[in-house]
């Protein structure tokens, strides 16, 4: 099992009470995994990659339930991590005047018929100006914090804080319904006094409806 990279040690324990004590124990080595995982990163690579003491063995079960439930069952919630990462992000880095929350949605090609959630969605990468093109796959509305780094090449860096599933289907929420839902959650924990002082000046940015689809 591989030990806590120094360098990643003050941000494990900093997002150590979004969790319980087994919890953050399986989050810490599936970070790790995740680093030192090599080609695709899918649960069961990650999850082998974390313990290279031993070798996989495919002719039993896999022994992974911990990093499974990791996922399906914990006493964790995504909104609690959400929270800590906000606190850390407002906390550690240099904002210049307001904070600038931006909403975008990405689509995460998938197939199968026993894959939850799949619909056909407009791909933004294959699409041009004159022709649409869509493609199978879970398409998820993002939240980030931007970041501008000064000296780079890059004006801004987009740091995730929150995601929802845009399901296919008649009655489903669209994008900009869930890109609602989820900048309201995070410009309520400013007014309450949940996050540091300087984080008061949250402002959303204006998102692009135009360029997302209904399903």
């Amino acid at each position: 099992m591989w030990t806590m990279i120094h360098s990643l040690q003050p941000l494990v324990e900093a997002l150590q009470p979004a969790f319980t004590l087994p919890s953050a124990a399986t989050n810490a080595q599936l970070l790790l995994g995740w680093v030192m995982c090599l080609g695709h990163h899918t649960l069961r690579r990650v999850a082998h990659t974390g313990h290279p003491e031993e070798l996989p063995d495919h002719s039993r079960r896999h022994g992974l339930d911990p990093y499974y439930n990791f996922f399906e069952r914990s006493a964790w919630v995504p909104q609690a991590l959400a929270y800590r990462v906000a606190v850390l992000i407002l906390t550690r880095l240099d904002f210049l005047g307001g904070v600038v929350l931006l909403v975008d949605d990405t689509l995460a090609h998938k197939r199968g018929q026993s894959v939850w959630g799949l619909g056909w969605f407009r791909d933004a990468v294959a699409s041009t100006r004159k022709r649409v093109a869509t493609a199978s796959g879970h398409n998820w509305v993002v939240l980030a914090v931007a970041v501008c780094l000064p000296g780079t090449g890059a004006p801004i860096l987009a740091l995730p804080l929150l995601a929802r599933l845009h399901l296919p289907g008649k009655g489903q929420p669209s994008c900009p319904e869930l890109a609602r839902q989820m900048l309201a959650e995070v410009l309520a924990w400013s007014p309450a006094g949940a996050l540091p002082s300087s984080a008061t000046a949250l402002t959303p940015a204006r998102p692009c409806w135009a360029g997302w689809t209904s399903g």
